[in-house]
């Protein structure tokens, strides 16, 4: 019994860490933090125990009011975001665009660093929304934006879905 309750209160801590996270996160992209609960995919690749080294993306289906918020807004937040935050407050910015990826620069990285990086041949799942990430960053009316370390090596990418009330956050740690 008291392996099970460790192990429920260990769950806990990383759902409210997890949903503190994706808070800041929305704060620097957005001007206003939310905790996101809801997602429609969560991949994580194994991450090296001492740097966090990995690829993991995450799709949230965002709260309607929520979503209102940013298309009403959009204009002030693309002017005014993302800014960085006290976690990555070294990373350089690069801010909202509007899909598809017409920059040849900002393709040849989102492609080698963010679609690219990981392929998980057994999972089913992974394979349709590496898909369906590849698809929202070619049609046209979807934003993107990013954070990247010196060297370009390491990012956090975020894309928004209007239409689907999507948002989704791929983070890359080489």
């Amino acid at each position: 019994m008291k392996n099970i309750l460790f192990a429920l209160m260990i769950l806990s801590l990383f759902s409210c860490r997890t949903m503190t996270w994706t808070k800041i996160q929305t704060n620097a992209i957005f001007g206003e933090g939310i905790y996101l609960k809801k997602y429609l995919y969560d991949y994580n690749s194994p991450r090296t125990l001492f740097l966090g080294d990995g690829y993991s993306f995450t799709v949230f289906e965002l709260p309607n009011d929520y979503s209102e918020y940013i298309n009403k807004n959009f204009d002030l937040i693309e002017k005014n975001y993302p800014m960085n935050n006290s976690f990555r407050n070294e990373w350089n910015i690069e801010p909202w665009k509007v899909t598809p990826i017409n920059n040849y620069d900002d393709n040849a990285y989102i492609n080698r660093f963010v679609i690219s990086p990981f392929y998980d041949e057994k999972n089913h799942e992974y394979k349709i929304y590496k898909k369906y990430i590849e698809m929202i960053l070619n049609e046209e009316g979807n934003y993107y934006c990013y954070f990247y370390s010196e060297g370009r090596r390491d990012i956090d990418f975020y894309v928004y879905v209007p239409k689907e009330k999507i948002l989704i956050m791929i983070n890359h740690l080489t």
